[in-house]
C-alpha cells in the first residue's frame, strides 16, 4: 500500500527522465573518472544529493556545469536556487520545468551560425507541438525568443548540449557542434534536435540508468522504467527519426496537459488505528483519467471547511490519514498534473464515511 504524498507547503523537485535521445554518438563512452575537482562544493552536494545526479557525469565548465555531456545549467541560476532554499528549506517542484503557463507560447530563434540547418530545427520543433492534448507549442520568433539554436563548439563526440529550464522558462540555448563532422542525414539531425528540445523542456535521459546516470531521477506516471523507443534515450547521435514512442507522448500529456478530467473515487474504508487509540486510518483508491499524474485531496470535519491535506498517487490504495472516531469526514479530490501547477475541476461527488471503533 501507498501513503499519502503529504506535502504542506513542500513539493518534490522533479528533475524528469522522460524520453530522449543523447546527443553523444553510440560509439563514445562515459568517462569513468570524477570530473569535479571540489566534492564538497555547494553546487556540486545540491546537483548531487537533491537533483540526483552523478558526481562523475557533472563537469565544471567555469561559468556552467555540463552534465551527462548534453546537459547544461547555469551556475548563476543555482544561486537563485540555494538563496531560496537557505530562507525556506522548502524545494520547489518548478524549478527545472517549464510553467504550464509558459509552455504554451515557446518561442525560439535560429541563430545565423546554423542557419543551414533551419528546416530540420523547424521540423524538431513541430514535432513537439504536435503532440495531441500536450500543451507544448514551439514558434519561431528571432525576435524575442526563449530558446535559441546556435553553433559551439563542444566536446568531440558531443553533437549538441541544451540548457535546462529556469525560472519557469525553457532552456535558452541549444549548441549544435557544426566544426566537427557530424555527417549526419535530415532524419538523424531531426532525432537529435528533438531530443534536444527535450532537455530544454525538462527531461532527461530514458536510459539513465543503463546509461551509469546514477541517481535520482523521477519516473513520469504512466510511463515505464525503460523504453527503448524513445527519443530521449541517451548516447543516440546518428539515430534517424521516426517518430515520439507511445511513452514519449504519454509523457509529455502527464507533464504538460490541454485538460485534465475529473477523477472518482472507487473505493474507501477505515480501519482501527494500533498507533493511537480513538483513531482509524482513512484509505481511499482514486482513478483518473489520462493523463493526470496524481490526485490532490481535501478534506472537511463535520461538514467545516474543506483544507488540502496532500496527494495520492492513481490507482492505488492509498492511506490517508488518522481519523478521529465518531466524527463525518469528507473528501473532494481533483485530478492534477505532474508539476502540481495544473489541476483538473473537483470530483463530481464527494466521498464521505463515519469513523468508528
Amino acid at each position: 500500500m501507498k501513503r499519502l504524498i503529504m506535502i504542506y507547503g513542500v513539493s518534490i523537485i522533479l528533475l524528469l527522465i522522460i524520453l530522449l535521445p543523447g546527443c553523444k554518438g553510440p560509439d563514445q563512452t562515459e568517462p569513468t573518472q570524477s570530473l569535479l575537482t571540489h566534492k564538497n562544493d555547494k553546487y556540486i552536494q545540491y546537483l548531487v544529493s537533491k537533483l540526483g545526479f552523478n558526481s562523475d557525469m557533472i563537469k565544471d565548465n567555469g561559468e556552467y556545469f555540463l552534465i551527462e555531456r548534453d546537459i547544461r545549467i547555469e551556475k548563476k541560476y543555482l544561486d537563485q536556487i540555494l538563496s531560496r532554499l537557505n530562507k525556506t528549506q522548502q524545494w520547489a517542484s518548478s524549478d527545472f520545468l517549464v510553467s504550464i503557463n509558459n509552455v504554451g507560447s515557446i518561442t525560439y530563434k535560429i541563430d545565423a551560425s546554423v542557419s543551414s540547418w533551419s528546416s530540420v530545427i523547424q521540423s524538431a520543433a513541430n514535432n513537439w507541438s504536435q503532440i495531441s492534448n500536450c500543451k507544448i507549442n514551439l514558434v519561431r520568433n528571432d525576435i524575442n525568443p526563449n530558446i535559441t539554436f546556435v553553433n559551439s563548439s563542444l566536446s568531440y563526440g558531443t553533437c549538441a548540449v541544451s540548457s535546462f529550464p529556469e525560472n519557469g522558462y525553457p532552456g535558452s540555448t541549444i549548441y549544435i557542434d557544426l566544426n566537427q563532422d557530424l555527417s549526419l542525414n535530415d532524419n538523424e539531425k531531426i532525432f537529435l534536435l528533438v531530443h534536444e528540445l527535450g532537455h530544454a523542456l525538462g527531461f532527461r535521459h530514458t536510459n539513465w540508468q543503463s546509461l551509469g546516470e546514477t541517481g535520482g531521477a523521477y519516473l513520469i506516471p504512466r510511463t515505464p522504467q525503460t523504453d527503448d523507443g524513445s527519443v530521449m534515450n541517451g548516447n543516440t547521435c546518428g539515430y534517424s527519426w521516426i517518430g515520439f514512442s507511445s511513452y514519449d507522448t504519454e509523457a509529455a500529456r502527464v507533464l504538460y496537459p490541454v485538460t485534465l478530467s475529473q477523477p472518482s473515487v472507487s473505493s474507501m474504508s477505515h480501519y482501527t488505528s494500533y498507533s493511537r487509540y480513538g483513531f482509524s486510518w482513512v484509505y481511499l483508491k482514486a482513478d483518473a483519467p489520462d493523463p493526470a499524474a496524481y490526485v490532490e485531496v481535501w478534506r472537511s470535519i463535520n461538514g467545516g471547511s474543506f483544507s488540502f491535506i496532500g496527494y495520492m498517487e492513481l490507482n492505488t490504495y492509498t492511506q490517508i490519514e488518522e481519523a478521529q472516531w465518531y466524527n463525518t469526514y469528507t473528501y473532494k479530490i481533483r485530478g492534477v498534473n505532474f508539476n502540481k501547477d495544473y489541476q483538473s475541476a473537483f470530483s463530481s461527488q464527494y466521498y464521505q464515511i463515519y469513523v468508528t471503533q
